[in-house]
């Protein structure tokens, strides 16, 4: 790319600003619409400087997801993201113009695995510094690549989870129905838990066709191979009982739920949820914007109370592990022509994606 076919990203946050940009943008140059999922990616020149210009929607994981295409869609070299702000810091009056000199996530908080606010990667950053990087939400960042720059037609996403539903044991396997951001909160624009578009839902369905593969390459596995893959004396060890498959609602969030007041709050906002993580909902509304099949399993590891799991490391490798592996196996080696065909050709995804919305 030479300097001329250099492209700049701007991103704004209402639609007001998108509006003045598109103003300036008609009566300098002509310019094109390009459509991916749900956006809409206004392509033309400012000052004669090629930009791509797109409204986020509130919320990190739509951020997220507009960053990485305008970068990895559009080859932008450099992102500004301007929009509006509440004050915190002393002084800071209605109408002041703040330009970060730094950028922290305030809810995220894993631990006891990082310090809060710190960013689960090997640097253990809290602060990012504008240019150092352009996207560090990793969840969406990672869906969205998979499906623009691999042509991935569908997305199978499987991992651990804590318990919150009531019988829910560790061990067990839980298969999405339904996906809610627990901690999602724009009141009083929307109400809690409720995502900002004008479909205003709570839940995010998983594609049913793939869910049902999902579901039944579980049973198969718990039935056929649980015992043979994970030993009796580690099962013991752990004192675990036989896993059970459960389907209903997993709740997403930027925290780690180690505490019974923690775990409380979630069920409060989420009164459905049978499990909670911190992924499950950010893959689902990255493929619903992008038109893309895709299911969520979780496999239950600790109570989300405080109390953990008497071993979590030799549960994580010796039983979820084997869970994860065994069941994407089942999936692609039984079921692989079924799913195949069900989520049909890269080509048709965006049909097959319908029934999504």
């Amino acid at each position: 790319m030479t300097e001329t076919d250099t492209r700049i990203a701007i991103m704004v946050a209402i639609t007001r600003e998108y509006e003045l940009l598109k103003k300036a943008m008609d009566e300098s140059d002509s310019h094109a619409v390009v459509k991916i999922g749900h956006r809409d990616f206004l392509l033309g020149k400012l000052h004669g400087i090629n930009v791509v210009v797109a409204m986020s929607n509130p919320g990190k994981v739509a951020a997220a997801v507009t960053a990485t295409l305008m970068v990895k869609c559009f080859s932008a070299a450099a992102v500004i993201f301007v929009g509006i702000a509440g004050a915190t810091g002393a002084g800071v009056r209605v109408g002041d113009v703040i330009v970060a000199k730094g950028l922290v996530q305030h809810d995220l908080d894993v631990r006891p695995f990082y310090k809060i606010t710190e960013l689960p990667s090997p640097h253990r950053k809290t602060h990012l510094v504008p240019t150092e990087s352009l996207t560090d939400t990793a969840v969406p960042v990672t869906a969205t690549l998979m499906v623009k720059c691999f042509s991935a037609a569908a997305v199978i996403f499987v991992g651990i989870a804590g318990a919150t539903g009531a019988g829910v044991r560790v061990g067990d396997v839980i298969v999405a129905k339904g996906l809610v951001q627990h901690d999602l909160d724009v009141r009083p624009f929307y109400k809690i838990t409720e995502l900002p578009s004008p479909h205003r839902k709570t839940h995010l369905v998983p594609t049913e066709s793939l869910t049902d593969t999902a579901v039944r390459a579980v049973k198969t596995f718990i039935d056929e191979k649980y015992h043979s893959v994970i030993s009796d004396k580690l099962i013991e060890d752990l004192g675990l009982a036989d896993p059970v498959l459960r389907e209903g609602t997993i709740a997403t969030g930027d925290q780690f739920i180690s505490s019974d007041d923690m775990k409380k709050k979630v069920i409060e906002n989420v009164p459905d949820a049978l499990c909670v993580e911190m992924e499950g909902a950010s893959v689902a509304q990255v493929c619903v914007e992008l038109e893309t099949p895709y299911c969520v399993i979780r496999i239950v590891s600790d109570s989300s109370d405080g109390s953990g799991h008497a071993d979590f490391e030799k549960f994580a490798s010796g039983v979820a592990s084997e869970l994860t592996y065994g069941v994407v196996d089942i999936m692609l080696g039984e079921f692989g022509e079924e799913i195949i065909k069900s989520v049909g050709s890269v080509k048709k995804r965006a049909a097959v994606g319908k029934e999504l919305l």
